[in-house]
């Protein structure tokens, strides 16, 4: 089997993902898609801009894995006398994004006017859910940035002042 198919997912690897798969963007082409591939060779692109290379596959796997055991611990957190079962790092990051949806989603049927059965009655306090729904992705997608921004310019700074010493050292070695 292929190193790469072995791979453990680190945390920031799996935050990465989340952040990406989470966003308004791209869950409203995942609610209507039939192909969904195209859509994680997006994030799978901006995956392996920001220095983790896995295939699509191995995405798609990894965000069912990660639904599985939101579901999981949801079922854990509903029951009583076992005491608080510990919460996934990820659990508030998928409850954003799947707590207001049905584990099986049904489309609503249309009759003769076009109008669906399902959203009848119900249109506002679904835009409502999904206005909130959004804000918490963005939120939290625009925290992970500033966390990743804040790391990266730690990282450049602790880079170039070891560029600097190199410098030095080169310097004084080039004088003698």
């Amino acid at each position: 089997m292929d190193a790469k198919l072995k791979q453990q997912w680190s945390e920031e690897e799996t935050k990465c993902l989340l952040a990406l798969w989470s966003t308004t963007e791209v869950q409203n082409k995942l609610d209507g898609a039939v192909r969904r591939k195209p859509i994680f060779e997006n994030i799978k692109l901006e995956m392996a801009a920001a220095g983790y290379d896995r295939s699509i596959e191995q995405l798609i796997n990894k965000i069912k894995k990660l639904k599985k055991e939101y579901r999981d611990q949801n079922k854990d957190l509903g029951r009583s006398g076992s005491g608080r079962p510990k919460k996934s790092p990820y659990y508030d990051i998928l409850e954003s994004v799947l707590g207001d949806r049905p584990a099986c989603q049904v489309r609503g049927v249309l009759n003769s006017a076009g109008q669906s059965f399902a959203a009848s009655g119900k249109r506002k306090r679904a835009n409502e859910d999904l206005i909130v729904y959004m804000e918490k992705a963005d939120t939290r997608f625009l925290d992970f940035s500033r966390e990743m921004m804040q790391k990266m310019e730690a990282d450049t700074g602790a880079l170039l002042g070891l560029m600097g010493r190199m410098v030095t050292a080169m310097e004084s070695q080039a004088n003698k």
